[in-house]
């Protein structure tokens, strides 16, 4: 059943450490992101904050918390 999601979480940490290596940047992991939520339709994925640049921190009421 999680299977998909299991896949989504993976390929979403393999992106961020391609990003973290500074392999792809920060649009292309913005927008890997977008199509690996597509593609796997995880569950879960809606609960990720997928338009949000990496490093950039989210309240719970959605709010930006930019340095």
């Amino acid at each position: 059943m999680f299977e998909n999601e299991v896949d989504y979480r993976i390929a979403k940490w393999i992106l961020r450490n391609l990003h973290h290596m500074e392999v792809i940047s920060d649009d292309e992991l913005l927008k890997a992101w977008r199509k690996t939520a597509e593609h796997y339709n995880s569950p879960f994925s809606e609960l990720d904050e997928i338009g949000v640049s990496p490093g950039e921190e989210v309240n719970a009421d959605g709010e930006s918390n930019e340095d």
